[in-house]
């Protein structure tokens, strides 16, 4: 199982709480995995904040062992630029690995599910803002040529179209029990397969831009309702 606390000053913390709890380092986080690599100029340009303000939300990160320092590069004289990324175990330490439930669930294991269940959920939730932000503001625009140019070149239509995918599809929500255990032997398939892939893509171009960002779960929302009821509605 991963340990996925950190002991800061004798309290410790989520490392995803780390990233959730602050606005600024979620997004700090957000661009060093698409990025790959940023200078500390590069981070404050794209977020639009000072370096002041940043600098606090990077050392958490680096503190944490969630971001790293890169390299350092000369820009003029005696001066350093550093230049950020994330740190080579990162994902290890944010992502719950295999579990074996083969000896049933003790209370370590339960907690353990919680903690990570909920840290992915909110993880995902944080960037899902982001895209709904984006249509929020798209939604405001007062040029209807700019909205319209945005939506042309969005990533997601463009690569649609360029692998002959005729229409703007949205999947069905909720699924019967047979679709759902149609959908996991599909998924774990693929999942296993594309994992294997991606890892070896990774490890040979650790440095290449990753634009997209994908999770795929399923919640059993039924059971969530049925268990607690008026208790998380």
């Amino acid at each position: 199982m991963i340990n996925m606390t950190l002991q800061n000053n004798n309290h410790k913390r989520s490392l995803v709480y780390v990233i959730e709890e602050s606005e600024i380092r979620l997004v700090i986080w957000g661009l060093l995995n698409i990025y790959s690599e940023l200078s500390f100029t590069e981070i404050a340009q794209k977020l639009g904040k000072s370096k002041s303000t940043l600098f606090p939300h990077i050392k958490e990160l680096i503190d944490a062992g969630l971001i790293q320092v890169s390299k350092e590069k000369k820009v003029r004289g005696s001066i350093l630029a550093k230049y950020y990324s994330i740190a080579p175990d990162a994902l290890e330490k944010v992502i719950l690995k295999e579990v074996d439930f083969s000896k049933g669930i003790n209370e370590k294991i339960s907690r353990n599910i919680m903690n990570a269940s909920k840290s992915k959920l909110n993880y995902s939730k944080n960037i899902l803002e982001i895209g709904i932000k984006f249509w929020e503001t798209l939604e405001k625009l007062e040029s209807s040529s700019r909205s319209r140019e945005i939506i042309e070149n969005l990533p997601t239509i463009k690569s649609a179209d360029e692998i002959k995918y005729g229409r703007f599809n949205h999947t069905r929500f909720f699924l019967t029990e047979d679709q759902y255990r149609r959908w996991l032997e599909l998924y774990f398939d693929l999942a296993i397969k594309f994992d294997l892939e991606i890892s070896k893509e990774h490890a040979k171009n650790p440095n290449e831009d990753r634009p997209y960002y994908f999770f795929a779960f399923i919640l059993p929302i039924k059971y969530y309702i049925e268990s607690l009821g008026t208790e998380i509605l």
